[in-house]
């Protein structure tokens, strides 16, 4: 009786993967500085000295207060730079920062530095106002943009004839991200010239005023 003999012929693969375990947060900024400016606090820090280095946390407390408060996350190295607008004038707040890695390793808080907000002295600007000027009847909305180093709050619009010198108060609207429309109803009015004028306010009481 004839046998049969198999060969069993086994063939194997090996990959070789080298992986990098990294639990090192990126290196703190050498310095970090802050400064009042106008009602606001400018914040400027170098750049960290680790490649990876992915964002910085910042952090603010008001001075007399036990915890800090988490106010941005900057994203990149070289973001190295924050105005901080949510500050009240007269108040002294504190700030740390920290770096993390895209692998979410975070260093530990920088040294605190300390600022007063001095005086916003900073004057809004009416950047436009439509409709431009021409004719208008019935209600017309008047839409004003502002500009400010902080915040606008209000703008205040009023109207006087072409032949006279006295402005009387047309209302005042709340300002959202610098920008107002108002509904001004001229059917009370006589045919005739009108001049217009917007007045702009910030969150610090300046005020800007601008003819059209």
């Amino acid at each position: 009786m004839e046998s049969t003999i198999y060969v069993i012929h086994f063939m194997t693969d090996v990959a070789e993967v080298v992986y990098l375990i990294d639990r090192e947060a990126p290196k703190l900024p050498a310095t970090i500085s802050a400064k009042p400016e106008n009602g606001n606090i400018r914040l400027v820090w170098a750049a960290s000295a680790s490649a990876d280095c992915d964002y910085y946390e910042l952090y603010r407390k008001e001075e007399g207060t036990e915890e800090y408060t988490l106010i941005e996350t900057l994203k990149g190295r070289y973001s190295t730079e924050y105005m901080d607008r949510q500050v009240e004038e007269g108040k002294c707040y504190e700030y740390v920062l920290r770096t993390g890695d895209a692998y979410f390793n975070e260093s530990q808080y920088s040294e605190a530095v300390t600022v007063e907000v001095d005086e916003d002295l900073s004057v809004p600007a009416i950047v436009s106002m439509l409709p431009k000027a021409g004719r208008v009847n019935q209600t017309t909305d008047i839409t004003i943009v502002a500009d400010d180093n902080r915040s606008v709050a209000t703008i205040r619009l009023q109207y006087r004839e072409e032949s006279s010198e006295e402005w009387i108060d047309l209302g005042e609207v709340q300002a959202k991200e610098n920008e107002a429309t108002y509904a001004w109803d001229t059917t009370k009015l006589t045919d005739g010239v009108y001049m217009v004028r917007a007045i702009a306010v910030d969150i610090s009481g300046n005020e800007s005023v601008k003819e059209f």
